[in-house]
């Protein structure tokens, strides 16, 4: 069969648009009605209406576009996307992965949860303990206690304990990030070079237990995205060499350590240079008493009666006795009188629990000793 001269097999395949067949076909073409296309899956194919709305609505709902798992090349370093109504922030270079709580590079963004990024940033503030804090002459970190991020808000969106524990692992391997080295924990704590810090990726949702894999070390010479939900433990300044922790709570320089359970930042700025000191401040206020000072010094005090005889030596059982030596001491007794005769009284060492006192009236005599 021919169309004026043409074969019709021929004129047909050649003029018309086939359904199944594929084919390249050239000029402009007008539609009377928008074809109906399928939902795009390849990255060449045109998007469908309910696509593009769908991208729009994402957008105006969470501030990002969705995640496209045809990016070939993948999401570069602090890319945000939306999945699932969820924001997440791409943390590697070339990122293909999921962005879901399995995949690999991602942590959810500042909008997926406003509780969640307030209660994270918070934490930063909120971060306390560690027992007795050192970071040794080889710069290492460690404490003999977790530190703690508590009453900063509990449930899905936090901790479902109402906590997170922080322990310093020791041992097995933390990841290095803005192009710092992965280190080795151990026994001595987790190596800080100059200008890193120690990070502990709060697992939000779970419960409080320390996750030794959550440390992370940054440093400063790669593009990194530090996220939200990552706590600030230490971070070592190269120009003093100074050991910042737990928000800047505790200074320390190399060699250095602090007990947390006595000193404060409130009080202790510099804990290191202080550490030593006794934190004793206890004392008997009575009339034969003492006060302990944190210098390490004791003042020690009391009154011989005048039912004492004079003129022989009088042996004084101290308050306390002094742990290393008496040092001074001085004997007065104790008049009404602006002038007395007689009222001289001596004080005088005999052991660093005992001292002695003559005197040449039988009147009350005063005493006073420092030691320490």
């Amino acid at each position: 069969m021919s169309y004026l001269g043409t074969p019709y097999k021929s004129f047909k395949y050649n003029n018309t648009v086939d359904t199944i067949t594929n084919q390249t076909i050239g000029g402009v073409k007008t539609f009377t009605n928008s074809p109906v296309i399928p939902d795009a899956t390849a990255s060449n194919e045109p998007l469908s209406k309910g696509q593009l709305l769908s991208a729009i609505e994402q957008l105006q709902e969470n501030g990002f576009f969705p995640w496209q798992s045809t990016k070939a090349v993948g999401y570069d370093i602090g890319a945000t996307v939306s999945y699932n109504g969820v924001d997440y922030i791409n943390t590697i270079a070339g990122n293909t992965a999921t962005p879901d709580s399995a995949g690999s590079g991602w942590n959810k963004g500042w909008s997926s949860s406003r509780d969640t990024l307030v209660a994270s940033l918070r934490a930063n503030v909120n971060i306390s303990g560690g027992g007795v804090i050192t970071w040794d002459s080889n710069g290492y970190f460690n404490s003999t206690s977790r530190f703690i991020v508590i009453a900063n808000g509990r449930g899905a969106f936090f901790s479902t304990n109402g906590y997170f524990s922080i322990s310093i692992p020791t041992s097995g391997t933390i990841l290095g990030v803005g192009g710092a080295s992965n280190v080795t924990a151990t026994s001595a704590g987790i190596p800080i070079s100059n200008w890193q810090a120690l990070y502990y990726i709060l697992p939000i949702g779970s419960g409080n237990v320390s996750i030794a894999s959550n440390f992370r070390i940054a440093s400063y010479t790669s593009d990194v995205v530090i996220p939200d939900n990552w706590v600030l433990v230490a971070s070592r300044n190269g120009d003093n060499n100074t050991l910042s922790i737990a928000g800047g709570k505790y200074t320390l320089h190399q060699g250095g350590s602090v007990d947390t359970t006595k000193y404060s930042s409130a009080f202790v700025p510099n804990a290191d240079l202080v550490g030593e000191l006794p934190t004793d401040f206890t004392s008997r206020k009575a009339t034969n008493g003492y006060q302990k000072l944190p210098s390490g010094l004791i003042i020690q005090w009391g009154i011989v009666p005048n039912s004492i005889g004079m003129d022989d030596p009088y042996t004084i059982n101290y308050p306390i006795a002094f742990p290393n030596a008496a040092l001074l001491g001085v004997a007065q007794m104790i008049s009404t009188a602006v002038v007395i005769d007689n009222n001289s009284a001596a004080w005088s060492p005999v052991s660093n629990s005992q001292c002695s006192i003559i005197k040449d009236n039988n009147m009350d005599t005063a005493w006073i000793a420092i030691g320490y």
